[in-house]
This record gives structure tokens, C-alpha cells and sequence, in this order.
């Protein structure tokens, strides 16, 4: 099987961008494929709110190197990338590159010749590569992915953002639709799925059920009950596989 390159991304702030990647990466790691996931921007915390890395281990400290190392050439994919400590993952694995301490890999990507070289790399080692992704670098890693995942919010006004800058980011038509956040508990009848699909503009992938509390004292994302289902069924979706849209 070839590598499967995926864009985890959002239009709007707080729709869960990097718990999702987070989510989806451990997911992929319990059907035993080998996963690594970047991050591409300050505001970008998959290694932090979704893998329990400490604080000090998203600085630039001595011989911590990140994603923006790779691009610059000053480090290997073995070099950047940070084994996950949440308990239970498998020996496949996942693994973080994680981004810089001091912005977004601004300025550091030379074009996509360049990043085609890395993400080869990544590829020869990875089954799955997952780009938790800024909102200003959306069209450059969209465009270098088999695959889109559009994040959003079950709100209205989160929908109406998303559905203009949607439609045109899917020109290609690889982008699908996450809808996160979504009460279990809300009476039949109160998401309407076609007219949210309408809306947006963007084929639905799957639905990630609202949730308590996600992560650990240590700050690791745990997955379970009907979270971990949904999650997992994204990415058996992911993979071409039959399964239940819903996470009921």
C-alpha cells in the first residue's frame, strides 16, 4: 500500500483542528499502520493537546529539532520526528514533527520540488502522513494531499464560514467534510445532515460526538466509547472501507 498523504485543516478558530489530526493519527496507529504527523504553524498542538509532549519539549531547546529543521535541510525525518507517549500505542507507532517554537514554517518551504523530496522520505517510512495545517499554508499542503479533511463546528456560523472559502478550496473535489463537536444527546432532527452538507459544499466523511473531557492528566489525548468509534470509522472511510457515516 502506498502512502496516504491527508491535510487535516479549518476555516475557523477552535474547531478542533489538531485534536482531530490527533484523533485520526491514533486511530490509524490501532489498525497497526505507521503514522507520523506534522505541524505546520504556531497554533498548530497536535504534539501538546493530542500526544501528552510537555511544554518544554515544543521549544527549540538543545537538540530538539522540528518540522521547520526538516524543511531547512539541518535534519532527517528520523531526527525531527517524536515518538508518542500515550499508553497502549502500537509498535507501528506515531510519530510527531513538531513545529517551530517561534511561528509557523513560514518562509522555510522552497517550493514544491523541495517538499516533494521530504515527503518522499516520509512516505518510504510512513503507511499514514498527517498535516495538522495553519490556516495560511491550506492551498500548499491541500495541493500536496491525496486527501482534505475540512474541520467544523455544528454551529450555523460556523457552517456559513466555512462555506464560501469550502467550495473553493474543493475545486479538485479531494476535500471532505468533519463535522466535530456534534451532542449525542440533541433530538432527532436537530442537525439536518443534508442541508448542513448543502451549505458547506463538501462531501461528509464523518461525525466526532462531543465529549466530556478528551485528554488525560498529562495532557494525552485517550480515545473511547463512542468517540473512539467515530474516529475510527473516519478512517476506515479513509481507507475505502464500508462503514457507518454515524457514530451511533
Amino acid at each position: 500500500m502506498m502512502s496516504k498523504v491527508i491535510s487535516v485543516f479549518s476555516v475557523t478558530g477552535g474547531a478542533g483542528t489538531s485534536l482531530t489530526a490527533a484523533a485520526l493519527a491514533l486511530s490509524f496507529s490501532s489498525m497497526g499502520k505507521s503514522v507520523v504527523v506534522a505541524e505546520t504553524g504556531r497554533l498548530s498542538q497536535t504534539g501538546q493537546a493530542g500526544f501528552g509532549r510537555s511544554q518544554d519539549l515544543l521549544l527549540d531547546a538543545d537538540g530538539v529539532y522540528n518540522f521547520g529543521d526538516l524543511l531547512e535541510g539541518k535534519a532527517s525525518p528520523e531526527q525531527v520526528a517524536v515518538k508518542s507517549r500515550i499508553p497502549g500505542d502500537t509498535d507501528a507507532g506515531v510519530r510527531v514533527l513538531l513545529s517551530p517554537a517561534h511561528g509557523s514554517v513560514s518562509g522555510l518551504i522552497n517550493g514544491a520540488e523541495h517538499f516533494n523530496k521530504i515527503l518522499a522520505q516520509l512516505s518510504a517510512k510512513h503507511d499514514i502522513i498527517l498535516f495538522d495545517t495553519a490556516f495560511e499554508f491550506i492551498p500548499f499542503f491541500l495541493k500536496q494531499s491525496d486527501l482534505g479533511l475540512l474541520v467544523t463546528g455544528v454551529g450555523l456560523k460556523e457552517q456559513r464560514d466555512c462555506a464560501g472559502i469550502g467550495r473553493n478550496l474543493n475545486h479538485n473535489g479531494k476535500v471532505r467534510l468533519i463535522l466535530n463537536n456534534l451532542d449525542s444527546k440533541l433530538p432527532e432532527g436537530s442537525i439536518d445532515l443534508d442541508e448542513t452538507i448543502d451549505r458547506i459544499g463538501i462531501r461528509l466523511i464523518g461525525i466526532l460526538p462531543k465529549q466530556k473531557s478528551l485528554l488525560t492528566l498529562n495532557g494525552a489525548l485517550k480515545l473511547e466509547g463512542s468517540f473512539k468509534k467515530a474516529a475510527g470509522n473516519i478512517c476506515r472511510r479513509i481507507l475505502g472501507k464500508q462503514v457507518p457515516l454515524l457514530f451511533k
